[in-house]
């Protein structure tokens, strides 16, 4: 059961009034910026903020920013080369879907590009078989083979596909399971925080969830109209 309202309010009262050490908040955003291989801010950031650079590994940055960049491209082959040159073959090898989804991204690629007689290939020696490993695969194959049939996929009903967004989200899988790989958090610490505050959030406003899922750029938007909306609001009054 969900806690009474007067209690609820007493403990979001609590949170809200919460101080934050100031060097656990320059943690959380050095762990931003090198989680996303925003290298220079982050040695900038670091030498602002007198942040002892022995306490937190860039070593990695470079590459995963490369591998993310040439995601983004379109250069999937050379990206997954990339991978096996930076982190070894047994990254891939062990990770089958950051693999898969790779190679759905270059057959989604070669469609972008107008060459169906390629993609069809490449689909055939690459694709086919991962339908007979596991039933998720093969649903996903069915999702975005169809994109063939399409003379401007880019306005068919899943043009999404080749939408920014959906590269984007790929390459930050990818870049996930590289730090997992080299044994780091997949996810960074002041996400994790914030994803935590909007757990207990939730919980306090009677534990009604959200229809889309959490994404840090969504609750940062979310909370840029929200801050909007109350100055406004206080300009009129």
């Amino acid at each position: 059961e969900w806690m009474s309202t007067s209690l609820a309010e007493k403990h979001k009262s609590e949170y809200e009034s919460l101080s934050v050490d100031p060097s656990d908040m320059r943690s959380l955003i050095l762990s931003y910026l090198i989680h996303h291989s925003y290298k220079d801010t982050a040695i900038s950031f670091m030498e602002s903020c007198n942040i002892n650079s022995h306490e937190f590994s860039t070593n990695t940055i470079d590459q995963r920013k490369m591998v993310f960049d040439l995601i983004t491209q379109g250069r999937i082959i050379e990206s997954i080369e990339c991978l096996n040159k930076f982190f070894g073959d047994d990254l891939l090898k062990n990770n089958t879907q950051i693999h898969f989804e790779l190679l759905c991204q270059q057959f989604i690629q070669l469609i972008r590009q107008k060459n169906i007689k390629e993609a069809l290939g490449f689909a055939q020696t690459n694709l086919q078989h991962f339908g007979k490993l596991d039933p998720k695969y093969f649903k996903a194959l069915q999702e975005i083979f169809p994109l063939i049939a399409y003379g401007e996929p880019e306005i068919s009903p899943i043009g999404n596909l080749l939408s920014e967004e959906h590269i984007e989200s790929v390459a930050n899988m990818v870049n996930e399971a590289v730090l997992e790989h080299l044994g780091e958090p997949r996810t960074d610490y002041l996400e994790q925080v914030i994803r935590q505050l909007t757990v207990v959030f939730d919980n306090f406003n009677g534990g009604k969830k959200k229809e889309k899922p959490w994404t840090l750029s969504s609750f940062v938007n979310e909370t840029s109209v929200k801050q909007k909306t109350s100055s406004d609001t206080t300009t009129t009054l």
